[in-house]
């Protein structure tokens, strides 16, 4: 029972014979309201789950720690001219819509996806790769047509590395094929979220 109910219940039972010297008070108000839990320990409780939910919420996506602050960033480019990009520097994506041009969505991935692609990316010493990658093939080679174009820019702590390739080439090499499946890794975690999925389809293709 609140300050505001106590009021109307008193102006009501208020009496004008009484020479403003006596308030009427209903029975049992005085016993409810010295049950009724303070206004301040109320609002502390709420504030303490309000900052839970939050907590929890911030926990589920990026750790509570803004973009510029965490210890692993990657920024991927991929597809057909590199059209489609994750970019977690700025908490972006952006999908190739072919006929229609880009869409581009604000996208925060959680700390488990986070780890999982830095892991990827450790997993194949990708700061062992030189900036512009060609993939190892012999004397005889074939084209791909389309073929994809990669274009990666991974921070971990202090350390930086960029790469471009080309992937025109149809090679087997060891380094190729697992740099290939980390990408791919990459497009398949981002096609899982939801956001991903409320965007429009491609219309279109490459010849």
């Amino acid at each position: 029972m609140d300050g505001k109910f106590e009021f109307l219940i008193t102006l009501r039972s208020f009496n004008p014979a009484s020479n403003f010297t006596k308030l009427a008070e209903p029975s049992g108000v005085a016993d409810a309201i010295r049950h009724t839990p303070q206004a301040g320990d109320l609002t502390m409780k709420y504030k303490l789950l309000l900052a839970a939910i939050v907590l929890s919420h911030l926990s589920c996506t990026d750790g509570g720690t803004a973009p510029q602050d965490r210890r692993f960033n990657i920024l991927v480019k991929f597809g057909v001219d590199a059209r489609n990009e994750l970019n977690t520097f700025n908490d972006t994506f952006t999908k190739d819509l072919i006929l229609d041009g880009t869409a581009t969505i604000k996208l925060v991935l959680s700390q488990a996806d986070f780890d999982s692609i830095e892991s990827r990316m450790l997993s194949i010493d990708i700061f062992s790769y030189p900036d512009t990658f060609v993939a190892q093939h012999s004397d005889t080679v074939g084209f791909l047509i389309p073929y994809q174009t990669y274009v990666l820019k991974v921070k971990v702590e202090s350390r930086w590395k960029d790469l471009f390739w080309e992937d025109s080439i149809i090679s087997s090499d060891p380094r190729g094929t697992k740099l290939r499946e980390a990408i791919e890794f990459i497009r398949r975690l981002v096609a899982s979220k939801p956001e991903y999925k409320q965007l429009p389809p491609a219309r279109g293709g490459y010849l």
